[in-house]
Order: C-alpha cells, then sequence, then structure tokens
C-alpha cells in the first residue's frame, strides 16, 4: 500500500513545490488549499539531495549551503512562499490556511517507520512557519472583507485558533515527547517563538483588532472545550498585556485605545487576574527588568484614568473598561476589600463629573452576570450588595435634590425656589442612570440604592401634592416633554410586576402628582399603570376622589388679582379637569366644583375678588377642550343643579366687579357661553 513504491517522491516534491509556489499559477486556493495537507501528510521524509535517482552535481548543489530539509517540509515551505504569489485577499488566506495546518500535522504526527523525527533545525523551521503565519494575519492580511474575502479571512483566524490550540495542547501533555511539538516547547511559547511574533511591529489599530478577533476565536474554542484554557499562550499575552499599560502612559491623553481595551478583555479572560498580579505585586516584564503594579494599583490609577478619558469622547469603550474592573474586583479574596476598591472608583468618577450615561453604564455592567462564567453565581447574588453603597445613595440623593429644584424652577411660573449652586451641569442620560439605580433593567429588579433613597425620590416628586391657599404656588408649566425624570422612572417601577419598593398609597400619590403635572408622563406612563392599578379594588376610586377634591379645592381658593395670572390659572385648572374626564364616565360639574348653583349666585356678590370672572374663565377653557358642543352641553345638562346653566348666566349678568362692571361686557360674555354651546337655538330645549 505505499503510495511512492511507483512514484518518485522527490522528483514528485520537486514539481509540487514548483506549482505551489507560484500559486498553482492562479487557480483558486480556496479549492486546492485543502489537498495539500494529505499530500503532505503521506510524502516520506526523504530528502531530493539524498536520493540514488539524482547525479552527485545535482545533490552537490541542493546541499550547498543549505540545510537539508525533509520532503514534508519542503512542500511546506514552496507552498508559504506561494502565498507571496497569489493574487487578491482571498487565495493568500487560503494559501496561509493551509500552511498552518500543514505544520500543526507535521508537529502533532507521531513518528513512524517512514515518517521518522525531524531535525531540531526543521522542527524549529516548522514552528517559525506558523508563527509566521500568525504575523501575516495580523500584520498583513486586511481588517475586513466582503464576500469570499471575509470568509476566506474568517477561515485563516478560526484555523490559527484552532491549531495554536492544539499545539497547546499538546505542549502541556507529559506523554507527548515523541512528538515534534515537545522538541521545541520551550522556544516556540518563549521571548524567540511567540513573543517575539507578537510584538513585531508596531502596535497599531489594525494588529490590536486582528488580535482580538483571534483571542475571541480562541475563547469561543475554548468555552467549547469544556472552558479550556491555553496555558502555554500565558506568559507571552501577559507580558503583551503589560506593554498595552505601558504604553498607553506614553500618550496624551494617558489612556487605551478602545480596540485595545477590548483586547485587554479578551487576554483576561483567557488567562487569569492573578497571571497579571500577583500576590506580591510583581509582573516579570523582561529578563532584567521587575514592574511593580498591584491590582489597586491597576484600578485606581489606569483604568479610572481610562473610563474618564473614554466617558469624554462617547466611545463604545466604557462598557469594556468596567468589564476590566468588574474581573479585577471579582479576584478579590475580601469582600471589603472589593468594596473600598468599587466606592473609590465610584467617588473619583463622580468628582470627576463623569457624566450620567457612563454612571449608568458602569452599573449596569458591575451587576451583570458574565456569560458562561461558571464561578460566578456567588458573585450574581452579591452583586447588588457590592454595588449598593453609601457614596452611590448619597450620590443619588443629591443628583434628586438638584434635578428636581432645577426642574421646579424651569415649570413653576411664580413660585420661587432656592438657586442651587453648583457645578456645571452633569451631562449623559440622567432617565438611564435614574432606571438603573432602580434596578429596572435588570431581571432580577434589584435596587441598586437603598430603600431611604427611594423614599427621598418619593418625597421629592411630591412637593406639589398638597393642598396651597394661594393658586398662584400651584401654577406650572405643562410637562409637555416628560422631563421630570424621576417620577417617570418611580412610575416605570411601579408598574414592574411584583414591585414591594413602592406602597400602594405611594403609587397613588404619584399618579396624582403626574395627573397635576399633565404632559407626556401622564399619557404615557401614569394613566397605563391607573388602568392595571385600577383592576384593586376602590383603588381607581381614591384616585378620581383624590383629584375631583384637589379641583373642587383650587375652585373655592381665592383668584389671582392679577388678570394675566388668572387667565393661566384658569387654563392649567381646565387642563387638569379635562385629564380627569377623559378618565371617568362621571362627566358633569358636580365632580369639577363648578356644579353648585350656591356657587355662581355667591361670586356675583363678590366685590374683593372677580369669583366670577375666575369661574367664568374655568368653565370657558373646559368647554373648548372638548370637540363638539353636544358633549359640552351633555357636562352641563348632567349636573345636579337642574338649572345650573341658568345661574351661570345670571351670575355673569349681576357681577359687580369692575372687569365685568360694563353692561356690553357682561353681554358678551353670556353671548360667548351661548356660542360655544351652539347658539340660542341649541340651548334653548336642552339647558
Amino acid at each position: 500500500n505505499d503510495p511512492w513504491k511507483y512514484l518518485d517522491p522527490s522528483l514528485f516534491t520537486k514539481s509540487l513545490s514548483k506549482t505551489v509556489r507560484r500559486a498553482c499559477y492562479g487557480a483558486p486556493a480556496i479549492g486546492w488549499g485543502p489537498t495539500i495537507l494529505p499530500i503532505v501528510a503521506s510524502l516520506p521524509i526523504l530528502d531530493v539531495a539524498t536520493e540514488p535517482n539524482h547525479d552527485a552535481t545535482e545533490r552537490e548543489e541542493r546541499m550547498k549551503g543549505t540545510e537539508v530539509r525533509p520532503l514534508p517540509l519542503l512542500a511546506v515551505e514552496s507552498l508559504w512562499d506561494g502565498h507571496k504569489s497569489a493574487v487578491g485577499v482571498t487565495d493568500t488566506a487560503a494559501i496561509v490556511s493551509a500552511v498552518i495546518e500543514c505544520v500543526t500535522f507535521l508537529m502533532l504526527r507521531r513518528p513512524k517507520e517512514n515518517h521518522p523525527q525531524f531535525s531540531l533545525d526543521c522542527w524549529r523551521k516548522c514552528g517559525q512557519l506558523l508563527l509566521e503565519s500568525l504575523v501575516y494575519f495580523f500584520m498583513e492580511a486586511p481588517d475586513s472583507g466582503y464576500g469570499p474575502a471575509a470568509a476566506s479571512l474568517d477561515g485563516l483566524c478560526t484555523t490559527l485558533s484552532r491549531d495554536i490550540l492544539k499545539l497547546d495542547t499538546a505542549s502541556c501533555d507529559e506523554g507527548i515527547g515523541d512528538r515534534g511539538v515537545s522538541n521545541i516547547a520551550n522556544w516556540l511559547w518563549g521571548e524567540e517563538g511567540l513573543q517575539s511574533a507578537l510584538f513585531r511591529g508596531k502596535n497599531d489599530s489594525q494588529k490590536v483588532r486582528k488580535l482580538g478577533c483571534l483571542l475571541k476565536s480562541i475563547l469561543i474554542q475554548c468555552n467549547e472545550a469544556d472552558g479550556m484554557k491555553p496555558k502555554s499562550l500565558i506568559p507571552s499575552f501577559v507580558n503583551f498585556f503589560h506593554v498595552i499599560i505601558l504604553s498607553s502612559g506614553d500618550r496624551s491623553n494617558k489612556s487605551c485605545t478602545g480596540d485595545e481595551v477590548k483586547l485587554l478583555l479578551n487576554i483576561m479572560e483567557i488567562c487569569t487576574v492573578d497571571d497579571f498580579f500577583p500576590v506580591r505585586g510583581k509582573v516579570k516584564f523582561s529578563e532584567d527588568e521587575m514592574v511593580t503594579i498591584s491590582i489597586e494599583h491597576f484600578c485606581v490609577n489606569d483604568l479610572l484614568r481610562w473610563i474618564l478619558v473614554h466617558s469624554s469622547i462617547a466611545t463604545t469603550a466604557i462598557e469594556t473598561d468596567f468589564e476590566i474592573l468588574k474581573k479585577c474586583i471579582q479576584s478579590m479574596p475580601s469582600f471589603n476589600r472589593q468594596k473600598q476598591v468599587w466606592e473609590t472608583i465610584l467617588r473619583e468618577l463622580i468628582k470627576s463629573f463623569c457624566d450620567f450615561t457612563t454612571l449608568a453604564v458602569g452599573l449596569s455592567t458591575m451587576t451583570r452576570r458574565i456569560h458562561n462564567d461558571k464561578n460566578n453565581e456567588s458573585f450574581k447574588s452579591s452583586h447588588a450588595d457590592l454595588v449598593r453603597c453609601a457614596v452611590l445613595d448619597s450620590f443619588a440623593s443629591e443628583t434628586c435634590d438638584q434635578m428636581m429644584n432645577s426642574y421646579r424652577q424651569s415649570h413653576h411660573l411664580l413660585r420661587d425656589y432656592d438657586i442651587i449652586e453648583s457645578s456645571p451641569k452633569r451631562k449623559g442620560n440622567l432617565l438611564l442612570f435614574i432606571t438603573t439605580c432602580l434596578g429596572i433593567h435588570d431581571s432580577s429588579h434589584k435596587s441598586l440604592v437603598s430603600t431611604s433613597v427611594i423614599k427621598h425620590w418619593i418625597n421629592s416628586c411630591l412637593v406639589l401634592n398638597t393642598d396651597e391657599s394661594h393658586l398662584e404656588e400651584k401654577l406650572i408649566l405643562e410637562d409637555e416633554a416628560g422631563s421630570n425624570y424621576f417620577l417617570k422612572a418611580l412610575l416605570i417601577l411601579a408598574s414592574l410586576p411584583g414591585c414591594e419598593l413602592i406602597s400602594t398609597e405611594e403609587v397613588l400619590n404619584l399618579i396624582f402628582e403626574s395627573w397635576f403635572e399633565g404632559g407626556m408622563i401622564w399619557n404615557e406612563y401614569a394613566v397605563n399603570l391607573l388602568t392595571t392599578f385600577g383592576e384593586k379594588a376602590s383603588f381607581k376610586d381614591q384616585f378620581i376622589l383624590k383629584a375631583s377634591s384637589s379641583l373642587r379645592n383650587d375652585i373655592h381658593c381665592e383668584p389671582p388679582l392679577d388678570h394675566a395670572v388668572l387667565e393661566l390659572t384658569c387654563q392649567a385648572w381646565s387642563k387638569r379637569a379635562m385629564r380627569l374626564l377623559r378618565i371617568t364616565k362621571l362627566d358633569n360639574l358636580d365632580n369639577l366644583g363648578l356644579g353648585s348653583a350656591e356657587l355662581w349666585d355667591s361670586a356675583s356678590l363678590s366685590t374683593e375678588r372677580d369669583f366670577s370672572e375666575y369661574f367664568f374663565l374655568c368653565l370657558m377653557y373646559l368647554l373648548h377642550s372638548f370637540n363638539s358642543a353636544e358633549q359640552r352641553k351633555e357636562l352641563i345638562s348632567n349636573a345636579n343643579e337642574s338649572r345650573i346653566f341658568v345661574h351661570i348666566l345670571t351670575s355673569i349678568a349681576k357681577s359687580e366687579n369692575p372687569i365685568l362692571e360694563s353692561f356690553n361686557h357682561r353681554t358678551e360674555r353670556n353671548h360667548q357661553l351661548l356660542d360655544i354651546l351652539g347658539g340660542r337655538a341649541g340651548t334653548g330645549e336642552t339647558l
């Protein structure tokens, strides 16, 4: 069964080498590349210069100044030369993939009678071809491609990671003394081998990204192999890790790039944190140099600086920064030590005026379970305890005070609030920060702030939820944009199934506050929540009673003396009344406080305050909110007082207030009311 019994292996190898050295003369390498490995595997170890079929002259020429090469290695060397002759990324990547497969096979194959051991130099040549293929991948191969080129590059990355893991496993196996890789393991994974290849050239963005892709592929295959870790790669990657950290200090911003941070995280997932930060705090960097570094120093100095730099330029590296921080904190043996480092990092981020989005991303990342981390369950159960701290509570409370004060100042028209002098406005997504603190985005819905902080937020939102004696005190702009983020977040929290952080009474008060402020939060959150809680007995009735009582109390308050303020007050009252009418079927003036004949009769007798004008404007603005005259007439006709319409007209006609003292003015008011109800023809019979 010897395939070479009737075929000269030397001549065949010579012909094959010539062909592959020219990349098969342009034939698609993706087709013929995979066929090279079976051919190389079947070639005997005989060298062309030692075969008897060749004359002495040829043997001398072949051996002159040249190390004797086994036939399989000669073929693979020629194949490697062929990648320089290939046209296009697709063919080149396919040829390099074939080289990797061949040299890996040769170094892992057990010696047999017709496949004896190579010399040490030949084994090193095999290892050198593997390393050159690695260098090609991260320095010469393009970052990305399309169609066949992309598939070929992905295939090259997969082949590299797969075969490197095979060689690593074999190098760590004590029973592989007869395999080729055992002869060069120390050299292959040491400073002259893998480390030299990794540090070749500049660590530019392309090299960093390609190494990151390679490590991701290695991680995927490690996870598929029950979490196997490549032990032989650790020293080289640990050194590369520290080189990136040290080189970042030479830049103007003293930070790593986003690609570098992702690469560091991938390295940390392959290795363990103790590989980078031993207990003694010393890491070997080179033969003559020792770098003293501790995990706390790395977190509080390097990592904190990176977070601040990345947040200032709004990069996607922020999440990766916190992933690294989480890994570092998890590796600390003491929970108190973990807590101290976390509080220090958080405190410095707050002092540095880090934006809300970065803080939210950090909190979310620190509490998120690490995918495929088998040792993560204990951390998952205590993640909220680690992140929840006095620093976060204090910041959350202060933020609420500042933001709610700012909100009141921007929406309250006449009420005076203390102006809080503080640093420039903190940027970022405040709502995301609040909802993250409340645990809304986490599947377990565990709050990251204490219950006392949540109660403080609720009380801060309920400042307007009082029965003030002066209407001017409650005159606010409607929150059309939904900028009361704390109120919005608390309503979202209350809507979560099984929420126990907010009592039913607090939910009622929050909904009432949203009803009072109106706008987007009421329409999109509070109404839906009211419907949900409305399933509970009497909850919706309690809200209707509370809102109705508020409207009636406002009617009985003394109206503002300034007519412009009076107009604004009446508009605000009518909007609140309309919001209540839209969620209840009780469409009558009695629920709003305007259905009493005694109220309208007494208004015309008042001389100090313009109650007639106040009631009239509230009613008119409310009627204008309806779409049809029929709906307006129904509102008035449903009042308990059957002749309430007459009392309204009489109140206007008899008013002796300065603003209505002329007969023409009183008549005009009555005409306006009649017109909005459909004119005389439309009101005669109905009212």
